[in-house]
């Protein structure tokens, strides 16, 4: 597994949870409980972290992707 893609998505996701604002309006927008945002962040996070990581996958924010999009369009023009 890739070592460092796994702390580099585990920290895209913790820095987007401490910006999110509280959590129950997450577990709210998700359509699930406080309880269960819990119990996923608490273990299941690390789990699904590496598995993406075994994957291959690196989680990019939606603002990154959209800015790449912008810039490409710009590049293609003649």
């Amino acid at each position: 597994m890739n070592d460092a893609l796994y702390k580099k998505n585990l920290a895209l996701i913790e820095d987007r949870l401490t910006q999110y604002g509280p959590r129950k309006n997450l577990a709210l927008e998700v359509g699930i409980s406080d309880g269960q945002l819990s119990k996923l962040l608490n273990g299941q996070l690390r789990e699904y972290s590496r598995i993406l990581a075994a994957l291959g996958l690196e989680l990019s924010s939606a603002e990154y992707l959209q800015s790449l999009k912008i810039l490409i369009k710009q590049e293609m023009r003649p």
